[in-house]
């Protein structure tokens, strides 16, 4: 049985360099197999999961408020409980959040969903209202992660 011919010559010159480059061509193809991280890192991978926030205040009572964070760092805004309606919106590269406390509240807290509960994004507090809906001075006001 005859094998098929070739459209063109085969070259030793060629055939030579393919085989030279067999272990460099490897390397390259197991790199693009790897885990994404540096070499040397040793770092955990990223842990998604819960983180519950909290509003420091230095008033009684909250109604509610709007804070943004970076949008990648987080993978959804769940409703806590039944005291709690979380309202979100992603513009860009943020995500805004608005809690509104369907009770008055001392201690406003919340949940998100966050991409890596190893390193939880930082929140940028925007309003705060109080029970009475008015707007308040954000003096005074942060937002805490919790243990």
């Amino acid at each position: 049985m005859r094998s098929p011919s070739l459209p063109f010559a085969p070259s030793t010159r060629w055939s030579g360099l393919r085989t030279a480059n067999a272990p460099l061509l490897l390397a390259l193809v197991l790199s693009g197999c790897t885990s994404g991280t540096e070499p040397g890192d040793d770092s955990p991978p990223d842990m998604p999961g819960i983180v519950s926030y909290a509003l420091a205040s230095p008033n009684d009572l909250e109604g509610a408020l709007l804070f943004s964070v970076p949008a990648a760092a987080v993978l959804s805004v769940p409703v806590a409980d039944n005291l709690t309606e979380l309202i979100s919106h992603q513009d860009g590269d943020l995500l805004y959040v608005a809690v509104v406390y369907r009770f008055d509240v001392e201690t406003p807290t919340f949940e998100l969903e966050v991409a890596n509960v190893d390193a939880p994004p930082e929140l940028a507090l925007l309003a705060v209202a109080g029970p009475d809906d008015r707007l308040r001075s954000l003096a005074g006001y942060s937002l805490e992660l919790l243990p």
